[in-house]
């Protein structure tokens, strides 16, 4: 995908793109997918795993990481610097997430949380959060006593429906626009969301398992 310099003036403002960016000609593959280039994007990573992560670290105390090592290459899709295929693991201070993905793959993972004594399973294809349950599923050495409280091998909790439409975190981030209250997710917890995910950049592109210093709120 091409286009000349003067093309580009009349329809994009290119240096406004860039900001504190390197200054390079106009580029209508870096203009229209950025998220292939180190400059503009952290890949997969910034573009998908907070999706991922800012629910879990809600619900577990809205924590910083204690470290992160990530891995993954350019497997497939040669056509960029970020990586097509890219893992990251997280460690906190009683547990541990594991996230991955792959442009280079139309296989959604699994989304779950795996226990002491079972697994909770949120999601089977990925962000497809379209079923009406969760599933909780206990590990074989805890099923006799799971069945004893529950009456059944496997539990399923039912979903409540967004009566307000199929957007709920939208309207959550409106009526706090409205009433001045905190959201859902907001900018505190994005913060503690995104220094894990950086340090998952940073730890693919270093080659080395990236940590955080609690003191100074830094990643080093």
């Amino acid at each position: 995908m091409t286009s000349t310099p003067a093309q580009a003036d009349r329809n994009i403002d290119w240096k406004a793109f860039l900001g504190n960016a390197p200054k390079l000609p106009f580029s209508a593959e870096r203009y229209f997918r950025w998220r292939k280039y180190w400059d503009y994007s952290g890949g997969i990573a910034t573009d998908l795993f907070y999706h991922a992560l800012s629910p879990l670290v809600m619900i577990t105390g809205r924590q910083f990481p204690e470290r992160v090592t990530a891995s993954g290459g350019i497997f497939v899709q040669k056509d960029r610097e970020v990586p097509d295929t890219f893992m990251m693991g997280v460690d906190y201070q009683n547990f541990n997430v594991q996230l991955s993905c792959s442009v280079a793959s139309g296989a959604a993972p699994l989304v779950a949380i795996n226990g002491t004594e079972g697994r909770v399973i949120i999601a089977r294809n990925g962000e497809d959060f379209s079923h009406s349950a969760i599933e909780i599923i206990p590990d074989r050495e805890y099923l006799r006593e799971f069945k004893a409280k529950t009456g059944v091998e496997k539990l399923m909790v039912e979903c409540r429906p967004n009566l307000r439409g199929s957007y709920p975190h939208t309207d959550n981030f409106i009526d706090c626009v409205r009433s001045r209250q905190e959201p859902n997710l907001g900018a505190e917890l994005g913060y503690r969301v995104m220094a894990a995910i950086r340090m998952g950049v940073d730890s693919y592109r270093r080659r080395t398992t990236i940590n955080w210093d609690p003191r100074r709120e830094k990643a080093s």
